[in-house]
Order: C-alpha cells, then sequence, then structure tokens
C-alpha cells in the first residue's frame, strides 16, 4: 500500500516534523513519502505532484492557515484519482469530525486528537483491506449514510512517539526552523487555547529529549522552536533541558531557541542562570494578553503580574535573550481604552518585539462555546478571528490593526528606535496615544494594506512629524537620520535626511576612521580592518543637535542646538560622540 502524507505549511523555512513522526510510526505498516509544500504554490502544481505515483492513501496535516486549500485538493484529488482513500488530521478537523464527513463526501478519514497510535492503527487496517475503523479511538469515518466513530485520540506514554532522530534524518533541515516537543499539554486552561481541551501534562522522557536535541544541534537548522505550551511550568526539567543546550560543545553558531514561557514562574536561581546563557541563543515568547483583572479571570488565566514585570525587566536590561511579549485584543471584558492600559504596561517592558494579536475563537475552545454569552461575532472561516463583541466594537478593532500595521514597521522591526522613544516620552502620555494616533494616519493617507519599500517608511515618519506639529522638527529630522543610518551599513542617504554628505564632512571621516588609536578606542573589533573596509559599517557625521545628551537622559533633556560629530557604528548598532576627536579638523 501505497500511501502520501501532505503537509501545506504556511513558508518554506518551516518544516513539518510531525509528519516524519507519524511515518516513523508507520512505515513498517505501508510504502509511505511525505510531500511538503507551501501555501503559497499554486493548487494544479500541488495537485499534480499529489496525482504523481497513483497513491492508494494521501493524508493531509490540517491547520487554519491550510485548510481552505486543503478542501480545494481533496475535491479535485477524488475526481482524478476516485479510489484514493482521504484521510484527514490535525487541530483544525479535530473538534467537529461528524460534520465534516457530511459536508465533504470526499473525505474518507478524520483522525481527531494525536495521532501517532490511531493513525497507525488505521493503515493496518485499510492495508487488510477493512474500511471499518470502530474501535480506533479518535478516527471518525463513513459507513454507507452513516457517520460513525467517537473519541479523541491522546498519546498517554510519551515514550512510544518516535524520535526527532528519525525526522532529522529525512528532512533537510539547514537554515530552515524546526518544531519540537518535549511535552503535550498545560498547566493552565485558558479558555481561548485547544489545550484546555485535555487534562495535565504529559512529558516526553529526558533521555529521549537529550538524544533528540543533540540530533537537532547537528542538524544545521535555522531555528529549534518549541511547542511545548508552557515550557518552563517544570522547574527543574526546564533547567535540565536549558544547560543541556549552554552545554552542547556541537551546536552550531548562529542556532535559536524559541520556547513559550511563563515568566512569572521564574524563580531567583532560574532567572540567575538565564542571565548567563550566550547572547541571542534564546528567545522568550511571554504571552501577557491583557491586563485587565477581569478579562483573565473570566478565560481562566492567571497571571502575577509583578513578578512578571520584574522578571521581564531584569531579562531586558540584561539584553542576551530575545524577548517577544504577546497581546489579545478582543477578550471578554476589554474595551478600547481597557486594551490601551494593556499596551502601555507591555511597550513599558521594552520587549524586543510586541505582538498585538486578536482572538481567534477555534474549533474546540471552550471560549467559542461561550460566544453568545458575550456577544462575540466572528468569522465563519479560518482563522475564525472575532469581528466584535459587548465590549469592543468592529470599528475599535479595525483601529486596532492600524495600530498592529505601524507597530510591526516602526517598533518591532527595530527601524526607528530613538525617534519613537523621544517622540513618544515628549508628545504623548503613553505609547497607546502615539500609536493609535499614527495608525489613524497611515490608514488615512492610504498606508494601510499595502507593502513599503524599506527608503520609504522613514519618509513616512518624517511627513507624519511635519503633519503632527512636533517641535523641534529639525531635532526629529536628525533621530529620523541617525535611526535610518544606524539600520544601513551601505554609505547612502535618503534626500529627506539633508546630509551633510560634502567634501569636508568626508574629510573629517577618512581622518577619523584612518586613526589607529581612535578605531581602537571606540571600535576595538575594527582594529585590525582596513579603513575601506570599516567605511562600509562605519558613518562619521554631523548632527546640528546633541543628540547623545538627549538619548543619555532619556529622551527628556532640553535639545541644545550643538552640533556634535558622532561615530555610528552600524556593525554594533552604538554611537559615540567624536566630536573632541575632530578638534583641527573642522
Amino acid at each position: 500500500m501505497f500511501i502520501k502524507l501532505i503537509a501545506l505549511n504556511s513558508s518554506f523555512t518551516h518544516t513539518a516534523v510531525a509528519l516524519y513522526q507519524l511515518e516513523a510510526v508507520a512505515s513498517n505498516i505501508a510504502d509511505i513519502k511525505i510531500e511538503e509544500f507551501t501555501i503559497n504554490d499554486k493548487i494544479d502544481y500541488i495537485l499534480g505532484e499529489i496525482y504523481s505515483g497513483n497513491p492508494d492513501a494521501v493524508a493531509f496535516s490540517c491547520y487554519i492557515w491550510n485548510i481552505d486549500m486543503i478542501w480545494r485538493l481533496c475535491s479535485a484529488l477524488k475526481k482524478v484519482l476516485p479510489h484514493v482513500t482521504i484521510i484527514l488530521g490535525g487541530p483544525e478537523v479535530s473538534y467537529d469530525a461528524f460534520m465534516l464527513l457530511k459536508q465533504h463526501e470526499c473525505i474518507d478519514y478524520v483522525v481527531c486528537g494525536e495521532g501517532e497510535e490511531a493513525f497507525a492503527k488505521l493503515l493496518t487496517l485499510l492495508k487488510d483491506g477493512r474500511r471499518s475503523a470502530g474501535g480506533i479511538e479518535g478516527v471518525y469515518y463513513r459507513s454507507g449514510d452513516i457517520i460513525c466513530g467517537s473519541g479523541f485520540a491522546v498519546v498517554s506514554d510519551m515514550s512510544d512517539i518516535s524520535t526527532m532522530a528519525y525526522a532529522v534524518e529525512h528532512v533537510d533541515a539547514s537554515n530552515r526552523i524546526v518544531y519540537y516537543e518535549t511535552s503535550r499539554g498545560c498547566p493552565f486552561r485558558c479558555s481561548y487555547c485547544l489545550s484546555s481541551t485535555t487534562d495535565g501534562i504529559r512529558y516526553v522522557p529526558m533521555g529521549r529529549v537529550k538524544d533528540d536535541l543533540a540530533h537537532i544541534m547537528r542538524s544545521g537548522a535555522k531555528q529549534v522552536k518549541f511547542l511545548d505550551r508552557t515550557f518552563n511550568a517544570h522547574r527543574r526539567r526546564a533547567m535540565d533541558i536549558w544547560r543541556f543546550i549552554t552545554d552542547y560543545d556541537k551546536r552550531p553558531e548562529g542556532m535559536r531557541f524559541h520556547f513559550e514561557i511563563c515568566a512569572d514562574i521564574i524563580d531567583d536561581d532560574m532567572l540567575e542562570f538565564l542571565l548567563s546563557v550566550p547572547d541571542d541563543l534564546f528567545q522568550f515568547e511571554i504571552g501577557i494578553q491583557s491586563v485587565n483583572e477581569s478579562s483573565l479571570k473570566t478565560v481562566g488565566r492567571h497571571t502575577d503580574l509583578h513578578r512578571m514585570a520584574h522578571v521581564v525587566a531584569i531579562l531586558a536590561r540584561r539584553g542576551n535573550i530575545h524577548l517577544h511579549l504577546d497581546l489579545i485584543a478582543g477578550l471578554p471584558n476589554e474595551d478600547f481604552s481597557s486594551f490601551g492600559r494593556s499596551f502601555d504596561y507591555a511597550y513599558g517592558l521594552r520587549p524586543d518585539v510586541l505582538q498585538l494579536g486578536f482572538l481567534k475563537l477555534l474549533k474546540g475552545s471552550e471560549l467559542r462555546n461561550m460566544a453568545e454569552q458575550f456577544g462575540y461575532a466572528y468569522d465563519d472561516r479560518p482563522p475564525y478571528e472575532v469581528l466584535f463583541n459587548d465590549s469592543i466594537s468592529f470599528d475599535a478593532l479595525c483601529e486596532l490593526h492600524w495600530v498592529e500595521d505601524v507597530l510591526n514597521k516602526y517598533y518591532n522591526s527595530g527601524r526607528l528606535v530613538h525617534t519613537l522613544n523621544y517622540i513618544i516620552k515628549n508628545f504623548h502620555h503613553g505609547a497607546f496615544d502615539f500609536y493609535c494616533l499614527f495608525g489613524c494616519y497611515w490608514h488615512d493617507r492610504g498606508y494601510y494594506g499595502h507593502g513599503h519599500k524599506d527608503e520609504a517608511l522613514y519618509g513616512i515618519m518624517a511627513d507624519f512629524v511635519r503633519c503632527s506639529g512636533y517641535e523641534p522638527i529639525q531635532l526629529i529630522r536628525e533621530l529620523i537620520r541617525l535611526d535610518y543610518l544606524l539600520n544601513h551599513p551601505a554609505m547612502s542617504h535618503p534626500t529627506w535626511t539633508m546630509p551633510s554628505r560634502d567634501e569636508h564632512a568626508k574629510a573629517v571621516q577618512r581622518a577619523i576612521l584612518n586613526d589607529k588609536c581612535i578605531v581602537e578606542k571606540y571600535m576595538p573589533h575594527f582594529a585590525d580592518v582596513d579603513p575601506k573596509l570599516i567605511r562600509k559599517y562605519v558613518y562619521v557625521e554631523r548632527f546640528e543637535y546633541d543628540i547623545p545628551i538627549i538619548i543619555s537622559s532619556g529622551y527628556t533633556a532640553q535639545p541644545l542646538s550643538k552640533p556634535v560629530w558622532l561615530l555610528i557604528d552600524t556593525a554594533a548598532g552604538k554611537i559615540f560622540d567624536v566630536s573632541r576627536e575632530t578638534t583641527g579638523l573642522e
């Protein structure tokens, strides 16, 4: 029996490791081939590739980002291969199998829940020529006009799932994201999350985890993303895994490990260890979601906000771990102004990334079943995003989408760190006040919903500053210029920065960068580098305001119209006042 396992990933960098684990448990039952595509591939190309080889069965891994494409593929596939058995699995089909089988006659089986054991049993049945899957927990099927099946498949013993060694040996993980789980389940019961549908946490044995991680670290993957819903729920176990990763001497340079953690349960010993982790090795995703106590209580989320803020502030100050904080707009009992307070709270913690997400009422979630109670309206199609509820209007959520867009393009990208800090500190009650104003400007000028070149984004900010009446405008334009130069190593200047790139300025730069003592003093990493090469990464520029004083004051110092020469090291992301070094060069 020849079976194809199909993944439609959201991008090329992702890998469908789960399918390789299914192949590992079923490869002795049938001849299995895995084919990975992306949702950006043309559907006729995907259909043709699945069709080739005339498979006996095709199994799809279904998620909110690919289910619409899968329905089209299944319908067409059944027409070109009438004999083929089509099997669906994954979270998007695990909670309404009866309805899906009734609506889509092209589907033969749906595996609900965790597929390793149920899928292997189903393939054994099909290989023996049987069609009835009665008795296999979590498998739903059609028997004539009757839909049969019951239960939800759960792997009780995590030592029974296949090792990552098999998956890594069969997939080209180089420069891609590898997904890995050391546990299933979650200690929390957040009503918007599918992890609340199962009880407790089940752990993969620690010996297996370390063997798997060793294989992954030798694979050349760009990033390892742990799927554990709360990675540090078991403190000692989390520390053991973190220490194994940091101590592993064959870990390739540049590999990053992403964890979803709960910051408020990080104790002092764990925090002390995390402060010693090598720079850029770990990335933490921390779900704040809201600071509205009523909202958190309603969705069953319990967070010690004081402890969480304490931990995040310390980690942010150290800067060795990339911090990604999450907020969710559209939670019960949170209106627009309340969300603004949540936004200001999270923004004030200075994460590397602040993700403004929008509530999705996922199939199987408790909150979806309670939608009427809170007056929810949501999109009928995946990803089932909320349109409004009793607390927040569609108008308000539209405005938050504009805020999300400018937040991603300007804050999360790191494009305008100094400009944003100065404007928010001096002209607004808080970050949310600024982003709402800028978001409305962004929308009203027709920028929302369109792509923009990098240089154009700086120009748009310069225009916004002019229209908003911020003063002194020349200082803010200088800050925009500084941010632009920090993010662009090549020697280029957009016209709106009014650069001082005359022959004298070029001569000052040459003199500074040709002076070995100055280079060693400010940029020891360039000590033995040819000045011609240094100029690819370093600027020496004249500014008309004393910008270092403004930055060091926390952006509150009175702006002084005092010309300074700044050395801008884009490789290190640092600036230095070298005005004294230019004495005699003026």
